[in-house]
């Protein structure tokens, strides 16, 4: 009987509940700074984006979590670049892909039902932009290491395995290749965002 009852007590300890697998979901805005390649600005690649993301981590216990993520972003470009298109006649687009690792730490001290959290993250970025026009179509390819994400935000308990809540973050990229080619002159550029994220736990 003392056996069966220490059981049920570590089952139901705030650790061992909270420890698992969970998914979560994001939907955000995100604004770039920076260049592409030397002499080459973000603002011509893409100047923002709208990025949906999914996480799959897994909770090592109230404070802790890490997982993996991938995101698609719906880019936005600037409108000097837009008046160059519409100039030529063309229909011009771009989109962001990123895929990687993060490290979550939460502090489930401070409430009960509001715990912020800060994050770490790195990975690899994708950029795709596209013009079509009546004389043809072209695209350029640019991918390289996300070599560090900074993050942090705040998860509000809307049921026992649903939370939700407001994110921001900035993360530091280096493009390393352009249509399958080295870049000779590479730099960094970085973007800043903020979203909203619901985290349900399997």
């Amino acid at each position: 009987m003392r056996t069966l009852l220490a059981a049920l007590l570590l089952l139901a300890a705030p650790g061992a509940a909270s420890a698992g697998p969970a998914v979560a979901l994001r939907l955000g805005y995100g604004a770039s700074s920076g260049d592409a390649s030397k002499g080459t600005p973000m603002s011509d690649v893409a100047v923002a984006e709208i990025p949906i993301q999914l996480d799959l981590l897994w909770r090592f216990g109230e404070h802790v979590s890490a997982g993996a993520y991938y995101a698609y972003g719906f880019g936005r470009i600037s409108s000097g670049v837009a008046s160059r298109c519409d100039a030529l006649g063309a229909s011009c687009s771009v989109w962001t892909m990123r895929a990687g690792a993060f490290f979550h730490y939460a502090f489930p001290e401070v409430s009960e039902r509001f715990v912020p959290w800060v994050g770490a993250g790195m990975g690899w970025e994708w950029a795709r932009d596209s013009v079509s026009s009546p004389l043809g179509s072209t695209r350029h390819d640019l991918s390289g290491w996300e070599l560090l994400s900074l993050e942090g935000g705040a998860d509000w308990s809307a049921s026992r395995k649903l939370r939700i809540g407001p994110y921001a973050g900035i993360r530091w990229t280096e493009y390393k290749r352009l249509d399958g080619y080295s870049i000779v002159n590479q730099t960094f550029h970085s973007w800043t965002g903020f979203g909203l994220r619901g985290t349900y736990d399997l």
